[in-house]
């Protein structure tokens, strides 16, 4: 039985149930907007998560992802900018990465890989994945406090 694997998606998922919870009690006017005029739109970091997860999915398949295509931050396309699609891509993307655990045992997990010049596996990305879905959500909740909303939505 591959505990580990199955414990690691099953906080992903909940990671990603969370964050999409914390989507719902945003407005597309919420994430498209720059709280003070200057700071990332909410719908820029969750199209990011989005984006990440699909790359460490890649990795846990062993194939390695086409070069970052960014220059700085992860901007969303116009077309991944509203409520709903943002849902979809958080979704979808946590699926991909929880198939893509569901088929690596817990020895896959440990074994070495390369990225770049530097050495790391599965398990240290699949772990980053969830650090990163969590880190973003809390940018979530900060912007729902900023317009009045105090509610918990995942909770």
């Amino acid at each position: 039985m591959n505990q580990i694997c199955t414990a690691l998606s099953q906080l992903i998922k909940s990671a990603g149930d969370d964050f999409v919870n914390d989507l719902k009690g945003l407005t597309d006017d919420q994430l498209t907007s720059s709280p003070m005029g200057s700071a990332r739109p909410a719908a820029d970091f969750a199209y990011e998560v989005a984006y990440v997860n699909r790359r460490v999915a890649t990795r846990l398949r062993g194939e390695t992802p086409g070069p970052w295509p960014f220059e700085s931050w992860v901007t969303a396309p116009d077309d991944k900018k509203s409520q709903a699609a943002l849902i979809e891509e958080i979704e979808s993307s946590i699926q991909e990465v929880t198939t893509a655990l569901a088929a690596l045992s817990d020895a896959d997990l440990m074994q070495p890989i390369k990225m770049g010049e530097e050495e790391s596996n599965l398990y240290k990305l699949a772990s980053m994945c969830l650090i990163h879905t969590c880190y973003h959500d809390g940018q979530l909740n900060y912007i729902q406090s900023l317009h009045g909303d105090m509610e918990i939505h995942w909770a």
